[in-house]
């Protein structure tokens, strides 16, 4: 019998509506727990109340890219031990090795295999 796991706070950050509805669809599937911000400004308030324990943060964002916006989560005591994954559709050479190695924990194949621990 499989064993049951907690579900996740998820806070996606991605200004593509598109993408980010199928995105949160996938996750949505795990019995995630999820919140979508559209923009920087938005992914900080959300944070700040919900506390999510995994946070996906699209790198290209307008405003403020997704390592600012990281950056300042990092700084937040709600989002300060989250888990920060970058997403992004492209890599610019300035893009690369920006991304806190410490963090980077690679997606699963499935939303099933997404758990709390």
């Amino acid at each position: 019998m499989p064993t049951q796991t907690a579900s996740l706070r998820i806070l996606v950050v991605e200004d593509d509506v598109d993408f980010a509805e199928c995105f949160t669809a996938f996750l949505a599937g795990a019995g995630q727990e999820l919140r979508v911000a559209r923009d920087w400004f938005e992914a900080l308030a959300i944070a700040d109340d919900f506390a999510p324990d995994l946070v996906i943060v699209d790198v290209g964002l307008l405003g403020l890219d997704g390592f600012e916006v990281a950056r300042r989560l990092r700084e937040s005591t709600a989002t300060a031990a989250s888990a920060l994954v970058a997403l992004r559709g492209y890599c610019r050479p300035e893009d690369q090795g920006r991304e806190d190695r410490r963090r980077i924990r690679p997606l699963p194949d499935a939303p099933g295999q997404l758990r709390a621990d």
